[in-house]
C-alpha cells in the first residue's frame, strides 16, 4: 500500500542519513529531531513543551544527533 502525506502549510526536511539511525533511537530522540527540522529555531524549553519531554531529555537527544554528525549548533543551513 502507498501512503501519501498531506503537507498543508509547510514541509519538514530530514537528511536521508537519519534512516539508518532510526533503529537506534527512541521516540523522544526522534521527536526532538522533528522539532529541530522545522527550522523555527525553537528553544530547548519549547521543544520540551512540544514533545512532552523534559529539558534534560531534549539536551540528550540534541547531543545524540550532534554525535551522529547530523546536527550542529549555530548552523544556518
Amino acid at each position: 500500500m502507498k501512503y501519501k502525506l498531506h503537507y498543508g502549510e509547510g514541509v519538514i526536511n530530514l537528511p536521508e542519513a537519519v534512516l539508518p539511525k532510526l533503529k537506534n533511537v527512541d521516540g523522544d530522540v526522534l521527536k526532538v529531531l522533528v522539532c529541530v527540522a522545522t527550522g523555527n529555531n525553537l528553544s530547548k524549553e519549547k521543544i520540551a513543551d512540544l514533545t512532552g519531554c523534559d529539558v534534560l531529555t531534549v539536551e540528550k537527544a540534541l547531543s545524540y544527533w550532534q554525535g551522529a554528525e547530523l546536527l550542529s549548533e549555530g548552523a544556518s543551513d
